[in-house]
């Protein structure tokens, strides 16, 4: 984080540096309030609570955001939704073109093995293979845009395999693809925050703090060439504005 304070002359370049040192410093005694404003943990901490609701529960991949510039082919989440055995989820979704192509020539209502993810993003995931039933191919409409996508049904997992990079942030985004997200137990999406037509309608949203090229939870991450201490990594360092 940084602050700036631009001043219209050089003549208040002094109250511009105090003012700047004064926010600085506000924001840093301020800074384990600086927290996300709904609940978040690990992808599997997130998928037990999201059982203590009663309503649809909105899930956000945030390390694999693609709103963040994350390429939306991490299937950790996806793994993990499997793993907890889960039901009427919709997975929303995953980057695979190649994928795609082979729900296509598969065609509609039959089964396929597929191996998804972990093309572009191969650091933080791997491919998955899963198997599962085409239920839904893109329209006529669809076909040959970047909102083209699959729906393979994956022991009671909708999931949606995506051409290229995009993200569900509208309520349009899923009713092009014949899906109201309310119908759902779980709907993961790869965002951080929900945009406001999402927010909206969430009765739940959570935050899974996935691994990914988008890692909310800094930590976590490698970092080799950074001056130490340095917050948030040494959490017990002593800072003053200047």
């Amino acid at each position: 984080m940084r602050v700036f304070v631009v001043a219209s002359d050089k003549k208040f370049a002094d109250k511009a540096n105090r003012e700047a040192a004064l926010l600085a410093q506000q924001i840093w005694e301020k800074r384990e309030s600086l927290i996300l404003d709904v609940p978040s943990g690990s992808i599997d901490e997130m998928i037990v609570k999201a059982s203590e609701y009663d309503n649809t529960v909105f899930i956000s991949d945030s390390g694999d955001n693609t709103t963040a510039g994350a390429p939306g082919d991490n299937p950790q989440v996806l793994e993990a939704l499997i793993r907890h055995n889960v039901k009427n989820t919709l997975f929303a979704g995953i980057v695979d073109e190649e994928a795609l192509k082979q729900c296509k020539n598969t065609g509609i209502n039959n089964e396929i093995d597929l191996v998804v993810g972990g093309k572009v993003d191969n650091v933080f995931g791997k491919p998955f293979a899963i198997k599962g039933k085409v239920i839904y191919l893109p329209s006529d409409s669809l076909i040959g845009t970047n909102h083209e996508s699959a729906i393979l049904d994956v022991n009671g997992i909708k999931v949606v395999i995506m051409n290229s990079r995009r993200s569900f942030v509208t309520l349009r985004d899923f009713e092009e693809l014949d899906i109201n997200p309310l119908d759902f137990n779980i709907v993961v999406v790869k965002l951080g925050y929900l945009y406001p037509e999402l927010r909206d309608i969430a009765p739940v949203h959570l935050i899974a703090l996935t691994s990914g090229f988008c890692n909310l939870d800094m930590r976590t991450l490698p970092f080799k060439r950074v001056t130490r201490p340095v917050y948030p990594l040494d959490l017990d360092m002593t800072w003053q504005s200047q």
